[in-house]
């Protein structure tokens, strides 16, 4: 028998309440050349109940459920990886659920081009009970802002780009021509793996975008895409990544990255509440990426405070 061309990987940690729906939305798919393989990390909820009654169902190639929480969801990554047998992958998050066209759309455009390693659709932001919060929509200034170097070094320094998981799919040849690099560096996040994850696979390759809405990415409280940058260790691991990515990629900052990453860097810190000496120690940590980005944060943050005095009603 021949092998899927799509591996589509759903990591699972309690997630009873959409798991259903999730892989309902993966079987539903118009594409069907597909294989699914479930990953519970020791989920404490009825995940395991819901996931046994789809152990025998023809496209479930494994369900695997870890006897202990491994305490960071890209380890489950790289083990989905490790038993992929398509030519592409889709990690499709156990909250999130997907249109019936998500794979037609995002196969058709990794078959177009040996130089596209990923595709990435448009997604409608869901909350808990699937109400809509928001349909972001993708601003490019042109398509050779996709190409490999342009993309790291204009759309991914100040942020993940690829923001849900679950609206990508990619080659499984990007991942393994940098299989080390990733396995190594991604496990050491909790929270920003995934960013640096993509960063990764687009080495060599480029980026393609679906311009239509196929995906479901859902957005709550409990949620650790949610609460994730509510952490105090989150601010460092967002300077990490982007230190990261200027190194690797030799990249020479310029005013307009820096006062981004300046941008990027108080947005996540002011999610958290942290007292004053916590901002100050993520400030002067920032100078592994550029030596002025302390100042650049801390004028900023001054601009701001006179901002609110003179106009208090101001968020």
């Amino acid at each position: 028998m021949s092998s899927p061309l799509v591996s589509v990987i759903i990591p699972n940690y309690n997630h009873e309440k959409y798991l259903k729906k999730r892989i309902e939305s993966i079987l539903n798919q118009t594409f069907q050349d597909f294989e699914i393989i479930i990953l519970d990390d020791c989920s404490t909820d009825f995940s395991i109940a819901i996931l046994e009654k789809y152990k025998t169902h023809k496209k479930i190639s494994f369900i695997l459920y870890n006897e202990t929480n491994s305490g960071n969801t890209f380890k489950q990554w790289i083990k989905g990886l490790s038993l992929c047998k398509g030519d592409y992958i889709w990690i499709a998050e156990s909250d999130d659920f997907a249109y019936k066209n998500f794979l037609k759309y995002t196969v058709e455009k990794l078959n177009a081009s040996d130089k596209i390693g990923c595709v990435f659709t448009e997604s409608i932001w869901i909350g808990e009970n699937n109400e809509k919060i928001a349909n972001p929509k993708h601003k490019l200034s042109s398509i050779v802002d996709l190409e490999s170097s342009n993309f790291i070094t204009n759309y991914m320094l100040d942020g993940n780009f690829i923001y849900n998981a679950s609206a990508a799919l990619f080659k499984k040849v990007a991942y393994l021509q940098n299989k080390e690099t990733i396995d190594k560096n991604i496990i050491k996040y909790k929270a920003c793996g995934d960013w640096l994850f993509w960063a990764l696979i687009l080495e060599n390759y480029s980026l393609d975008l679906v311009y239509s809405t196929q995906n479901y990415f859902r957005r709550i409280e409990s949620s650790v895409s949610a609460k994730s940058i509510n952490s105090i260790a989150t601010s460092f691991e967002t300077i990490n990544v982007i230190a990261f990515m200027k190194k690797y990629y030799k990249i020479n900052l310029g005013l307009k990255q820096i006062n981004a990453i300046a941008d990027k860097i108080i947005t996540v810190y002011r999610a958290g509440r942290f007292n004053i000496k916590d901002h100050f120690f993520i400030q002067l940590y920032s100078t592994k990426i550029h030596p002025s980005l302390p100042f650049l944060i801390g004028l900023k943050e001054f601009k701001r405070k006179i901002s609110r005095i003179s106009n208090p009603f101001k968020v």
